[in-house]
C-alpha cells in the first residue's frame, strides 16, 4: 500500500496552494474551538457560491461585530486573526480571474473547495511524522502497484510503521457528495483490510453532521464510512485508532 501524487487537475493544485485558502484554512483550525467563528466562516462559505455572493460584506461585517468589543469605559479592537481573516475572505471572492478558469465563478468555487479539504489537512496532518504521508489530491495503489481508487481521494494519510490509512472525501456542502466518493471510501476500506492495514474513511463537510449522514444514507454508504460535520470538525484532531489527541 503507498500514495501516489494526483496532478491531473491544474485548477485544484492551485486552489490548493492559494495564499487566501491557506489562511482561511489556518485561521480555521486554529480556532476549531471557537466554534461562532466557525460557524460563521461556513456559513460564509457555504451561502456565498461563486455565482452569488452580493451580501459577502454583510457577512464579513456580521462577523467583524461579533469581536468587536466597545462600550463607555473599554475598547477592545477586533483581533489580528479576525481581520487576516475577513481580508483572505473578501479577496477569494474578488481577485482577478486566473488564466486556468473560464469564468471568475468557477475560480470562486474551486477555491471554497480547496479551503474545506486544507482544513481537514491541518486537522489530521500533525498525527503524521515525517516517516508517514499526509496530503491533498493523492491516489492509493495496492501492493501490485494497482490503483485502488478510480479517482483522487481529497485526503489521504498513510503510516506503514502503525500500518494504518485514512481517507477523506471533502465537501463544502454535503448535496455534493456522489455515488462514486461512497464507491472509493468503501473499496479504500476493504484494501486496507485486505492488506492488514487499520482503516478509517469518511467525508468532511461545512454542512451540520446531521445532513452528512443523510446523505450518506441516501447513497446507501456502508457503516465504515464517517460523518464528519462541521460541529464534529474538533473530532479530527483525535486518532480513529486509539482515541489520542494530537499534542
Amino acid at each position: 500500500m503507498r500514495l501516489i501524487r494526483a496532478d491531473g487537475h491544474q485548477q485544484q493544485q492551485w486552489a490548493l496552494v492559494h495564499v487566501h485558502t491557506q489562511t482561511i484554512a489556518r485561521i480555521f483550525s486554529e480556532h476549531i474551538s471557537d466554534f461562532v467563528l466557525i460557524i460563521a466562516i461556513a456559513q460564509v462559505l457555504q451561502k456565498c457560491t461563486g455565482e452569488m455572493h452580493d451580501d459577502l460584506d454583510q457577512k464579513l461585517t456580521n462577523i467583524r461585530n461579533l469581536y468587536q468589543q466597545n462600550s463607555s469605559k473599554v475598547h477592545i479592537p477586533v483581533p489580528d486573526y479576525i481581520i487576516e481573516l475577513l481580508q483572505a475572505l473578501h479577496e477569494l471572492y474578488y481577485q482577478p480571474r486566473n488564466r486556468l478558469y473560464k469564468q471568475v465563478g468557477e475560480q470562486i468555487n474551486s477555491l471554497r473547495g480547496a479551503v474545506v479539504e486544507l482544513i481537514g489537512l491541518k486537522l489530521i496532518k500533525p498525527r503524521y511524522n515525517q516517516e508517514d504521508e499526509c496530503a491533498n489530491s493523492r491516489r492509493f495503489v495496492d501492493r501490485h502497484n494497482t490503483k485502488i481508487t478510480l479517482q483522487e481521494v481529497d485526503i489521504a494519510a498513510l503510516s506503514h510503521t502503525r500500518h494504518q490509512l485514512e481517507g477523506y472525501e471533502c465537501k463544502t456542502k454535503a448535496v455534493a457528495l456522489m455515488n462514486d466518493d461512497r464507491i472509493d471510501l468503501e473499496y479504500l476500506y476493504k484494501a486496507a483490510l485486505e492488506e492488514n492495514y487499520q482503516a478509517h474513511v469518511g467525508v468532511i463537510s461545512l454542512d451540520p453532521t446531521k445532513m452528512v449522514l443523510k446523505r450518506l444514507r441516501h447513497l446507501g454508504a456502508d457503516d465504515c464510512v464517517q460523518a464528519y460535520g462541521v460541529d464534529m470538525l474538533r473530532d479530527l484532531h483525535y486518532s480513529p485508532f486509539d482515541g489520542t489527541t494530537i499534542s
